[in-house]
């Protein structure tokens, strides 16, 4: 359980880092979303990784949101993990640390290519 928690908590990071809330709501694609409690979803978060604030859509590509979607569906994956009380299997646990880790990396190398 300890290491789906301290790998979700590694997106917890990064989107702290790589995506602050008040330079997301600057960003010309930027709409409150009335059910987080800040007004900026992860999935708005994720996409400011991706693709920084001056991306003109509103909607990213299809590429773009698969690879979003892959990368919170592993985070979802990773958090009902850190919390289940039973015992894991460990296969089945390496497998979904290898998969967002590979998914974090993704998101990583297009942040750098668009922030460049």
């Amino acid at each position: 359980r300890q290491a789906a928690h301290s790998m979700r908590e590694s997106l917890t990071h990064l989107m702290d880092i790589l995506a602050p809330e008040d330079e997301i709501k600057n960003a010309v694609w930027y709409n409150r979303i009335k059910t987080s409690r800040t007004g900026v979803s992860r999935r708005q978060r994720l996409i400011y990784i991706a693709l920084g604030s001056e991306v003109q859509q509103d909607v990213p590509t299809p590429h773009d949101i698969e690879l979003i979607a892959t990368t919170l569906e592993s985070f979802y994956h990773l958090n009902g993990n850190a919390h289940r009380l039973e015992s894991l299997d460990r296969e089945v646990v390496r497998k979904e640390i290898n998969l967002f880790a590979q998914e974090l990396y993704r998101l990583l190398c297009m942040h750098d290519r668009n922030m460049n």
